[in-house]
């Protein structure tokens, strides 16, 4: 089970059983932990889009695998483990991403992103 810590936007937990990995939103990139159960230790497994100010973070809604990471002048990225990442920039103007949210209307995915005002 997957969960996601952002400052801005969705920190969405999707599942019956309590989350054994964790991805966190930082300033220097995102941070994935785990643990092997609910209330053991979590432990830093490993560090994503380094160098990247990460401002908000959401997991796909509906058991639908992956996860979107907003940031400040790069724009979107969207993983499906945490680990690869790649930009999902299409249509974008303004590259500095406030906060996310995905949701499900109509049976189609829908991504809304706040950006800065141009």
């Amino acid at each position: 089970m997957e969960a996601v810590l952002s400052p801005n936007g969705q920190s969405r937990f999707d599942g019956g059983a309590p989350p054994t990995k964790l991805m966190v939103a930082t300033a220097t990139g995102v941070k994935i932990l785990e643990r092997e159960r609910r209330g053991a230790p979590w432990q830093l497994a490993a560090s994503a889009l380094e160098n990247h100010h990460i401002s908000t973070m959401t997991l796909l809604p509906g058991g639908r695998p992956g996860v979107l990471a907003g940031t400040h002048g790069d724009g979107i990225f969207w993983s499906a483990d945490g680990h690869s990442w790649q930009p999902r920039n299409e249509g974008l103007r303004i590259k500095d991403i406030y906060t996310l949210a995905a949701v499900i209307e109509h049976g189609a995915l829908i991504v809304y992103a706040g950006t800065e005002p141009a």
